[in-house]
C-alpha cells in the first residue's frame, strides 16, 4: 500500500516536520505542546501520517488522533494524511519519508513518542542549512545516548540514527530498504564489529531480524545505509529528544536509554567533518556499560564462577588479595574505599569513572529497599542491609529541632535515595506529633520511590523548587552529598537561599590542613557495588564561610577517613549543625 496522494506548498525558509502517529492521543498530545514551545513552529509545516487501525478495536482511539491533529493550531501549515489500512511502522516511515522528499529538499522527522527541548527545531534547521551541501553528511540527530565522557558541543559519527532526526533529499537517496542486500555486504567487508560499536550493540542482530521479518526495524536499515556508505551523521552533546512511549513499535522498556531532555538551545557550527574519536568512544564505552548492565539483570541469581570465587575469597578473610588480583588501582593493605587521582577538571574525572548514577546501583538500591519495606530489615545504606538499631548521629538535632515547633517537624533530605535516613530513624523520632520527610533525588529513583515507597510522611521530589511548592522544611539534610557535585557551591548557595531554620551536612570529605580543593575519583568497595565516582575534596576554611554568610556553627562533629591514595594520607569526613542566623 502506499500513502494517498496530497500536495502541499513548499516551505521556503524552514525544513517540514514529519510526524508519524498511530493511537496514542494522550501520548501525542504532550509531544505536540512540546513542539509547539519552540519558536519556529509559527512559521514551520507539520506533515502528519497517521496510519490506519490494524483491528476494529482500534478505530475509535485512531480517530482520536485525527481529531485532535485536526482542531488545534499546531503551526503555521498543518497537513494530515490519513491511511485507511494498517501499514505498520516500518513502511510508514520508508513511504512518509519518501514521498515528503519528492515534494522537498530537507525534512525533519519525529515519532509519536518523543518530546522534544524548545531549541530542538533551531538545531535542526540550523544544521540542515550548515551542513546542506556536503555529501559526506547524511544526517541530523538530536538524540544522545546517556554517556558518561565529555564530547564536544557538535561532533560526527559514522551511520545514522531514528530518535528525532533529519535529512536531505540526497541522503535519502542513499537508503537501501533491502536488509539482505545491506548483510551480505557488512559480513562481505568485515565490518560487523565496527558496525556494533566494537561487538558492544548488537545492530548486525538487528539487521539479521530485519531480512527474516521484513519489519522488523527501518532504523537498523538507515543506519547500514549510511555506514556502508561511509556517510557521518552529526550529534548534539545533549539530547534534545526524549523517548516516553514504552509501548511502541520495536521498543521495549530500556531504563538505561532514559534521557534527561535538554530544554536549552545548542549552537551549530561547523566542525571537523570527519569520524569523531572522541564522540566513537564515549559511544562504545556507553555501549559497554549497558551491556554490562543487561548482562546481570538477565543473569539474576544465576551461577557465576567471579561471584563465587569473590565470596570464596572473602569468606577465608582475604578479599584485599582478590582486589589485586582483579583492581586496576591499588589501595593500601587496609583499604577497599579510597580515592585515588588528581585531575585538573571535573570532566576529566568523570570521563574516566562510572559514576553514580549507573542503574547497576539504583537496582541494587532498590531492591535493598524492598526488603525493608517489607520487615525483612531495619534499613539500608548504599544498597547494604542493616538488621540492628545504629541511630543516625544527628537524630538528638531533629529531636530537638521538632520540639522547639511545637513537636512537629518536616525534613529535606537532599539525596536520600529511596529514604535510608528516614527508614534508620523512623522508630527514634516516634515521639513527634507531626514528621513530614521529603526527598530529591534522580529521575528514576523519584519515580520509584513515588510508585512504590512514599507514604503520608515520605514524599518525593525531582528538584527543590518542587520540593517547596509542597512543603517548607525546618531542616535540610545533605549527608554525603556535596562533594559529588560537579559545582558543589552553586547548589549550597541555591539552598542557602532558601533560608530554611537548620541545615544539616554529613559525611562530607575535607582536606584536614590549609590545601586547596582536589578533584579525584572514589573507588568503592566493591562488597557493597561497583563504581567510579568523581568527587571533590574541599576547603574547609572556604566551606565554612560560604555557610556563614547566612548561618551559624552548632556543632562539628567526626565521620569515617579514606584513604588517599595519591598523597598517601586519610581525608576526614565531617558533619556539621547550622542554625539560621
Amino acid at each position: 500500500m502506499r500513502w494517498p496522494v496530497n500536495r502541499w506548498e513548499m516551505t521556503d525558509i524552514l525544513s517540514p516536520i514529519v510526524l508519524f502517529v498511530y493511537n496514542r492521543p494522550d501520548i501525542l498530545q504532550k509531544v505536540l505542546f512540546n513542539l509547539r514551545q519552540n519558536p519556529e513552529i509559527s512559521s514551520s509545516k507539520l506533515i502528519v501520517f497517521s496510519d490506519g487501525p490494524k483491528k476494529e478495536e482500534d478505530s475509535n482511539r485512531v480517530n482520536e488522533v485525527r481529531k485532535l491533529i485536526s482542531e488545534i493550531t499546531w503551526c503555521k501549515e498543518t497537513v494530515l494524511v490519513s491511511a485507511q489500512e494498517n501499514m505498520g511502522l516500518t513502511k510508514s516511515i520508508i513511504a512518509g519519508v519518501t514521498k515528503v522528499l519528492e515534494e522537498h529538499e530537507t525534512v525533519i522527522v519525529l515519532e509519536d513518542d518523543l518530546l522534544v527541548g524548545k531549541g530542538f527545531l533551531s538545531y535542526m534547521n540550523a544544521a540542515l542549512s550548515l551542513y546542506r551541501d556536503n555529501v559526506q553528511v547524511i544526517s541530523i540527530s538530536a538524540y544522545i545516548y546517556p554517556i558518561k565522557k565529555a564530547v564536544p558541543d557538535t561532533f560526527f559519527l559514522r551511520g545514522a540514527d531514528c530518535l528525532g532526526w533529519a535529512t536531505w533529499k540526497r541522503g535519502w537517496r542513499l537508503f537501501e530498504a533491502d536488509g539482505k542486500k545491506l548483510l551480505d555486504e557488512l559480513v562481505t567487508r568485515k565490518l560487523e564489529k565496527e558496525f556494533d560499536y566494537e561487538g558492544n550493540y548488537p545492530f548486525t542482530d538487528m539487521l539479521k531480524k530485519q531480512t527474516e521479518t521484513n519489519s522488523y526495524s527501518w532504523a537498523v536499515l538507515w543506519n547500514a545505509s549510511a555506514f556502508l556508505r561511509d556517510k557521518l551523521t552529526l550529534y548534539p552533546y545533549r539530547s534534545l529528544v526524549k523517548h516516553i512511549g514504552i509501548n511502541g513499535t520495536n521498543y521495549s522498556s530500556d531504563p538505561f536509554m532514559d534521557k534527561i531532555l535538554f530544554t536549552d538551545t545548542i549552537t551549530v557550527q561547523p566542525v571537523p567533518i570527519v569520524e569523531s574519536k572522541q564522540g566513537k568512544n564515549a559511544f562504545v564505552e556507553f555501549f559497554k556499560e549497558r551491556k554490562v548492565y543487561l548482562e546481570e539483570k538477565k543473569q539474576g541469581s544465576k551461577f557465576s564462577a567471579a561471584r563465587l570465587v569473590k565470596r570464596i575469597f572473602k569468606l577465608f578473610g582475604i578479599h584485599l588479595f582478590y582486589k589485586r588480583l582483579f583492581s586496576p588501582v591499588q589501595p593500601n593493605e587496609k583499604s577497599v574505599n579510597f580515592f585515588s587521582g588528581n585531575y585538573d577538571k571535573w570532566e576529566t574525572a568523570a570521563s574516566r569513572a562510572t559514576g553514580y548514577d549507573r542503574l547497576t546501583i539504583f537496582d541494587k538500591v532498590k531492591d535493598a529497599t524492598d526488603k525493608v519495606i517489607k520487615g525483612q530489615a531495619l534499613y539500608e545504606r548504599d544498597s547494604v542491609l542493616f538488621y540492628e538499631t545504629d541511630k543516625w548521629s544527628c537524630v538528638d538535632d531533629l529531636l530537638e529541632i521538632a520540639a522547639d515547633n511545637n513537636n512537629m517537624l518536616t525534613v529535606l533530605d537532599f539525596g536520600g535515595a529511596l529514604g535510608s535516613l528516614y527508614f534508620q530513624n523512623r522508630k527514634n523520632l516516634s515521639g513527634i506529633n507531626k514528621l513530614r520527610w521529603g526527598i530529591i533525588e534522580q529521575k528514576h529513583y523519584v519515580d520509584h520511590g513515588r510508585a512504590h515507597v512514599a507514604n503520608q510522611e515520605l514524599k518525593f521530589y525531582y528538584d527543590l523548587d518542587e520540593a517547596f511548592k509542597e512543603i517548607r522544611p525546618d531542616v535540610i539534610i545533605l549527608s554525603s552529598v556535596i562533594q559529588y557535585l560537579k559545582k558543589p557551591y552553586e547548589l549550597l548557595q541555591t539552598i542557602l537561599n532558601r533560608g530554611a531554620k537548620y541545615l544539616i551536612i554529613d559525611r562530607t570529605c575535607f582536606f584536614s590542613d590549609d590545601r586547596s580543593e582536589a578533584i579525584t575519583i572514589q573507588y568503592v568497595d566493591p562488597a557493597i557495588f561497583e563504581a567510579t565516582i568523581p568527587l571533590h575534596i574541599l576547603n574547609l576554611n572556604s566551606f565554612l564561610n560560604t555557610i556563614g554568610q547566612k548561618y551559624r556553627l552548632l556543632r562539628t562533629f567526626e565521620c569515617e577517613e579514606i584513604k588517599y591514595v595519591d598523597l598517601n594520607c586519610n581525608i576526614p569526613h565531617k558533619g556539621f549543625v547550622f542554625s539560621l542566623k
